[in-house]
C-alpha cells in the first residue's frame, strides 16, 4: 500500500513536472519608439518574425518545430496612431475587435453562436474559439486548420492581436500560447 502510494505520488511529481514546460524569456524589438514586446516562449518553439514594411507592426510566427504542420501561433504588437479610435487598449475596445473578428468568421464555422471568452490572467483581452466546417471530418491539407482560436489582449501600451491554429482538439499548445500570452511584457525606454 505504501509502496502504491509512492508511486501515485512520484507519478503526479512527472506529470506535473512535464506539464509546466519551462520557457525561455524572448524580446522582440518593436520599430520606432515603441519598446519591445516580450514574450515567454515555450522551450523548443522555433519562432520568424515578420515585417512588411520598416516601421510597420512585426508579427511574429511560433511553431513547436520548423515542420510541425499540426499547430502555428501569428502574435501581432500594435500601438495606437494618431487617429486610433478612442477606445484602443481598453476592454470595450478590445472586446469591438475580437467580436467583429468571429463575426466574419461565423460563416465558415461549425459553431453557431461563436463565444467570446476572458482571456484571463489580470489581462484585458478575450478569445474565440471556432471549427472550420469544411475541414470537419477530413485530414486538413498542408498550410490549412481544423480550429482556429483567434482574440487579442492589452500587455501594457500595446495591443496584441493572436491567431492560433492547430488540428487537435483540445490543443496543449493552443493552451500553452495563451498561457505565453498572459505573462507576455511591454517594455519602453530602453
Amino acid at each position: 500500500m505504501k509502496t502504491l502510494r509512492m508511486a501515485v505520488i512520484l507519478l503526479a511529481g512527472v506529470v506535473g513536472w512535464a506539464a509546466a514546460a519551462p520557457a525561455a524569456e524572448r524580446v522582440y524589438t518593436l520599430p520606432g519608439d515603441h519598446g519591445s514586446l516580450v514574450l515567454p516562449v515555450p522551450e523548443g518553439w522555433s519562432e520568424k518574425m515578420q515585417k512588411p514594411q520598416p516601421d510597420a507592426a512585426p508579427t511574429i510566427r511560433l511553431r513547436e518545430s520548423d515542420d510541425d504542420g499540426d499547430f502555428v501561433a501569428f502574435v501581432t504588437a500594435l500601438w495606437p496612431e494618431f487617429g486610433a479610435a478612442p477606445d484602443f487598449g481598453t476592454a470595450a475596445g478590445v472586446r469591438r475587435i475580437v467580436a467583429a473578428s468571429a463575426a466574419r468568421m461565423a460563416d465558415r464555422a461549425v459553431e453557431r453562436e461563436i463565444e467570446l471568452v476572458p482571456i484571463g490572467g489580470g489581462r484585458t483581452g478575450f478569445y474565440f474559439v471556432a471549427t472550420d466546417k469544411a475541414l470537419v471530418g477530413r485530414t486538413p491539407p498542408p498550410g490549412e486548420y481544423r480550429y482556429v482560436t483567434q482574440g487579442a489582449l492589452t500587455v501594457g501600451g500595446l495591443l496584441c492581436t493572436f491567431t492560433l491554429y492547430a488540428n487537435e482538439d483540445p490543443s496543449d499548445r493552443i493552451e500553452a500560447a495563451l498561457d505565453m500570452l498572459r505573462a507576455a511584457a511591454h517594455r519602453t525606454g530602453l
